[in-house]
């Protein structure tokens, strides 16, 4: 028996919301991903953030929309979005914006982000 492995390409589209003045208020990224499967990528939202201080005003909607443009502009055949399972305001965004509830996502932490980013994540213990 043998493995082989071969690296692709990732396709990412960071999108970012600034006000008047320049200033970032929230953005958002949105990964393309090939499986064996389909020949046209699936989607997935990493991440979509408002800043506190502009929350409340429809800014979330507005972000993912402009997401959910970008990931039809490139033919992806499914949008995935996730969230920590305690961020029940993110829960009730998705259902808003029509995602359905779909499976159970589990992870293996790789990196420490307590120590190597800037306070990111949780230790794993």
């Amino acid at each position: 028996m043998k493995f082989e492995t071969k690296t692709e390409p990732l396709e990412a589209v960071r999108i970012s919301l600034k006000d008047e003045s320049g200033k970032e208020i929230g953005n958002a990224r949105v990964n393309f991903l090939k499986n064996d499967f389909h020949e046209e990528p699936y989607a997935h939202l990493e991440y979509l953030f408002v800043d506190e201080n502009h929350r409340g005003k429809g800014l979330g909607i507005k972000l993912f929309d402009k997401a959910l443009e970008v990931a039809k502009s490139k033919n992806a055949y499914k949008f995935i979005g996730t969230s920590r399972k305690e961020n029940q305001r993110a829960h009730e965004l998705y259902k808003k914006l029509g995602f359905n509830q779909y499976g159970y996502s589990f992870r293996i932490k790789l990196i420490d982000y307590k120590t190597s980013h800037k306070g990111y994540g949780e230790k794993r213990e």
